[in-house]
């Protein structure tokens, strides 16, 4: 196999478990918020679950007195093992890109060409003048207040017919 095959080989599998980081920090529903959740919507309201007739559980993790904190303020602490394995991952991808911008030659013109291309095309942007960015921001804005009041009378009639069709049956 080519060195340049292996070299997209890694920066691929660098770059996956680069975005994969982003799941470490999504917010995970335990089952006992998805058993909640389940009994509202389903309207069990009126029944109270087991867990909030107990006496709350003291938590082993922290150490600070919690009064007056409602349950999600309290939820938000910061997980440092997260943030230390993403740390870790993007350091591994940065150096992989080091290692290989250095070790391999073909891949370090592939790179110079690509940010000498990149200034030369940034280059070429031509930017819009003051007046035209406000004459196109009065526009946008003068189109979603329209709207708004378009939406909002299509509302208040809907809603209209909709009661006249309730009280007819």
């Amino acid at each position: 196999m080519k060195t340049s095959k292996i070299l997209a080989v890694i920066l691929a599998a660098m770059l996956m478990l680069t975005l994969l980081t982003a799941n470490v920090f999504a917010d995970e529903v335990t089952g006992e918020a998805a058993a909640e959740t389940t009994a509202e919507v389903a309207g069990d309201a009126t029944e109270a679950p087991a867990e909030e007739t107990e006496a709350p559980a003291e938590d082993d993790h922290d150490d600070h007195d919690h009064e007056g904190e409602t349950e999600d303020e309290h939820d938000h602490s910061i997980n440092w093992v997260d943030i230390i394995v993403s740390a870790s991952i993007i350091v591994l991808a940065v150096l992989a890109f080091v290692i290989c911008y250095f070790a391999i030659p073909s891949f370090k013109e592939k790179v110079k060409k690509f940010f000498s291309d990149y200034k030369s095309e940034f280059k070429k942007v031509t930017w819009s003048s003051k007046e035209d960015v406000r004459r196109n921001t009065i526009t946008v804005i003068v189109v979603i207040v329209a709207l708004v009041i378009v939406i909002a009378l299509l509302d208040v009639i809907f809603s209209g017919g909709i009661e006249a069709l309730s009280h007819l049956i």
